[in-house]
């Protein structure tokens, strides 16, 4: 078991596809936990994962986009929403879930690592 948070970041230029992210997310926890000899318990508390995607081919749904623009201050705008009906595996196999524009992910590296060094 690891005492650091790891992320996996998926990033996607293209209309997002939920089969495709699925099947990425088991292929990639099945391989993870080969490798390190973790098991989904240990991803569950040390583990996120992170889609970054194209917002122009990903728009956001119509019931959130007038939300998003009259609350703009709002973590709506910087992705607190979980897109593309992943938010069911937080919990289930990782820590955090984030969907996150390229502006978004920007964003969230520059709080993430601000004042740090990325090793």
């Amino acid at each position: 078991e690891t005492d650091e948070n790891i992320a996996f970041v998926e990033f996607k230029n293209g209309k997002v596809n939920n089969r495709n992210i699925k099947d990425k997310i088991r292929d990639s926890l099945l391989l993870f936990c080969d490798l390190t000899k973790q098991t989904i318990s240990d991803t569950r508390k040390n583990l996120d994962f992170i889609v970054v995607y194209n917002e122009e081919k990903n728009p956001l749904p119509n019931q959130f986009k007038k939300q998003a623009v009259s609350d703009a201050p709002s973590r709506i705008a910087i992705g607190k929403y979980i897109r593309f009906d992943l938010e069911r595996y937080k919990h289930l196999y990782f820590r955090e879930v984030h969907t996150y524009t390229k502006a978004e992910f920007d964003k969230y590296i520059e709080e993430k690592f601000a004042g740090g060094t990325v090793s």
